[in-house]
């Protein structure tokens, strides 16, 4: 059964030579009719077509003829780059030469006659540079000196008289001599609703009910708006006291210390076991005052263990965040024992 597909397969080939080196192949019967010229690998075929397919020999080869709108030189090209452009041109530089003028699409008309600010001599100018610039100037030097040329002004607050530079005194609106003067002359003329940045809402004190202006960001970030300091001071002490305090406890400050608390014998042992030092670690040294602080914030919880010395200022900030200073204060405590032990 092998043997016949083989001789099958081998009757249906046939031996040719390659056109491009001669070399006899075997190849199918129906390639080489479909196939002009035969080759007997890829490299041949590349050799080949590199030699005899060129130009107008090639089966592609589409060209027509058309003069340069330079020079008049005619060129070949390709018929899509014929129908898809306007202008034709030989090379580069025509194409340069031949876009100057009316030809260049930013044509705007060409230059237009007109004169400099400085000296009136009689230049040529392109439009848009008629358009961006209010001066025109023949020269550098005609430039500089119209800029650095200054002109007699009197001073809009003391009324002395100065000498300024020519573009200085269009820009500003108010001219003076001296910063003090500007400064001087603002406070008077630039204040309350005068002034450009003037944005005020007319609204009612929440103690004492008089009117006054208060710009709108500080409106919207309070909720409460006071006409003065002794207003807030009034109004916090009848509001903010007591239970409607947000710091309210329970009323502990209030209570007792303990008996041994009024001991002064006991508060300079205190002292004394802490070597007369403030023992938080993290103290920022702003206070030289020393206070005898109760880790667990019981004042009736007077045991040596319980109590601590610290200074004035690490004192007050232990109340921020009680929960972690006692952890913190503790765990001190139990090295100090660990330490003597």
């Amino acid at each position: 059964m092998i043997n016949t597909l083989v001789e099958r397969h081998i009757g249906c080939m046939e031996t040719i030579n390659c056109a491009n080196c001669g070399k006899s192949f075997n190849r199918y019967t129906s390639n080489i009719k479909k196939a002009k010229n035969n080759f007997c690998s890829i490299e041949c075929k590349g050799q080949w077509q590199s030699i005899n397919i060129k130009d107008k020999n090639s089966p592609c080869y589409k060209r027509i003829s058309i003069k340069c709108d330079w020079c008049g030189k005619k060129v070949d090209k390709k018929p899509h780059k014929i129908n898809n452009v306007k202008n034709h041109f030989c090379n580069r530089e025509c194409h340069n030469n031949w876009k100057h003028g009316k030809n260049n699409p930013a044509w705007g008309g060409g230059k237009i006659k007109d004169y400099c600010s400085l000296c009136g001599k009689d230049i040529l100018i392109q439009k848009s540079q008629k358009k961006r610039t209010k001066n025109l100037f023949c020269s550098i030097k005609c430039r500089n000196e119209w800029h650095g040329k200054k002109i007699n002004a009197v001073c809009d607050y003391c009324g002395k008289e100065i000498n300024r530079e020519h573009s200085k005194i269009k820009k500003a609106k108010n001219i003076f001599c001296s910063s003090e003067c500007h400064y001087k002359w603002s406070s008077i003329n630039l204040r309350g609703k005068d002034n450009p940045c003037y944005k005020s809402v007319e609204i009612t004190c929440d103690t004492c009910g008089m009117k006054f202006n208060r710009e709108p960001n500080r409106i919207k970030n309070e909720n409460n708006n006071f006409c003065s300091r002794k207003c807030f001071g009034i109004w916090t002490s009848i509001r903010q006291t007591g239970q409607n305090n947000c710091s309210w406890l329970g009323g502990i400050s209030f209570e007792p210390y303990c008996p041994t608390w009024k001991d002064k014998e006991f508060k300079n042992y205190i002292l004394t076991r802490d070597n007369f030092k403030c023992q938080n670690p993290d103290c920022w040294g702003t206070s030289n005052g020393l206070a005898r602080h109760h880790i667990n914030f019981n004042k009736k919880d007077c045991s040596p263990d319980n109590i601590i010395t610290v200074c004035s200022s690490c004192n007050s900030r232990a109340n921020k965040d009680r929960e972690w200073h006692e952890s913190y204060y503790n765990e001190i405590m139990r090295r100090k024992t660990e330490c003597v032990t």
